[in-house]
């Protein structure tokens, strides 16, 4: 049986790109912009793992992903802990995405067919999601207002600590507790006239975009026309924000049967807090 090759995507903005470690079962890459119009990957073994590293091949795909392969070196005396590479950034289409490829690694078995694999790929190797057992992530499955939130504030990097506050009866012994509270203190949630908050409700696109809005500050490109588009909403301002400032785009999947008050999917919400991250 052949192994399945891992794919470990790290999107950016070439204009704005700075330097950024980031930790992919048993190497850290760096992807730093240079100014003769250059991208430089090095890629690390880190301490655990005890091999040498070298990057194989690298290849355009449609002028938009760069593919770059490494693999490790069989034992465990290593002659070289990092390997870089120098790639010329001509004629390519910004914003790229950058995927890295090792053979012996797998994240998740189920993306595969996924429109947002890059997305979710994203997210994970910046350590912001992770899946289910089996290496299974289930694209496709609803995502709750809890788990938004939690993604939502692991990609701000903020500091969540625990907090004593019991304004909301269903909370008390939440998982999802202290980022609950957090953002609620913040202004990106609110709660009900029942005193709860409801983290394990299913949540809406028409609810994540108004938290997006409210957490992040994106400069709008276009002042668009979009016809899928509910108006006169209590979320039409926040939904067409996100199609305004490219998060979106009328050429997604999520577009084609565009319903504001359907329930967001896993694949969704990492479709949005990966392009938001990449123009915030």
């Amino acid at each position: 049986m052949d192994k399945k090759i891992a794919i470990f995507a790290l999107m950016f903005l070439i204009l704005f790109l700075s330097k950024k470690n980031l930790y992919c079962h048993g190497a850290t890459y760096e992807a730093q912009y240079l100014k003769d119009n250059k991208i430089k990957i090095t890629i690390k073994s880190n301490d655990e793992i005890k091999k040498g590293v070298k990057i194989k091949y690298f290849y355009f795909e449609k002028l938009k992903v760069l593919h770059v392969g490494y693999e490790f070196e069989k034992n465990t005396n290593f002659n070289y802990t990092s390997d870089s590479i120098e790639i010329p950034l001509n004629s390519v289409i910004p914003p790229i995405i950058v995927i890295l490829e090792n053979k012996d690694f797998m994240v998740f078995s189920d993306i595969d067919k996924s429109s947002y694999k890059e997305n979710i790929l994203h997210l994970h190797d910046c350590g912001i999601i992770n899946g289910y057992s089996n290496n299974r992530f289930i694209p496709e499955n609803s995502i709750t207002r809890a788990e938004f939130i939690a993604i939502l504030l692991k990609s701000l990097n903020k500091d969540v600590k625990n907090n004593k506050n019991n304004n909301f009866k269903d909370l008390k012994y939440h998982w999802a507790k202290n980022y609950m509270y957090l953002a609620n203190e913040l202004g990106y949630i609110k709660g009900y006239n029942d005193k709860t908050i409801k983290p394990d409700n299913k949540i809406t696109i028409a609810e994540s975009a108004v938290i997006i809005k409210r957490a992040f500050k994106v400069n709008t490109k276009f002042e668009g026309i979009y016809t899928k588009l509910e108006k006169d909403k209590w979320y039409s301002d926040s939904v067409k924000y996100l199609f305004d400032s490219t998060i979106l785009s009328v050429f997604d999947k999520i577009y084609n049967n565009f319903d504001e008050e359907s329930y967001l999917t896993r694949e969704e919400a990492a479709l949005i807090i990966s392009r938001t991250l990449s123009v915030y």
